[in-house]
């Protein structure tokens, strides 16, 4: 008897896991189709066998920073 209801419990606190589970799932799905949708295309500039994702007056550059008002490339 004790093993009936043990098993009985177990599975009604599993379905009711099932449940709790399965509702959020349509909202989550819903808030991370969003940033994917707005995500721009970065430009990629090709430049004597190497990438590098900026070009500032006509010179390339692999990174950035922002400092003191400004960006600077190096």
């Amino acid at each position: 008897m004790r093993r009936y209801l043990f098993s009985l419990g177990l599975i009604g606190c599993l379905g009711m896991q099932n449940m709790a589970f399965a509702a959020p799932v349509g909202v989550a799905t819903s808030l991370i189709a969003r940033p994917e949708a707005s995500r721009t295309i970065e430009n990629v500039y090709y430049y004597r066998h190497h990438y590098y994702p900026y070009r500032y007056h006509g010179h390339y550059y692999r990174h950035r920073s922002y400092r003191h008002g400004h960006w600077h490339y190096y």
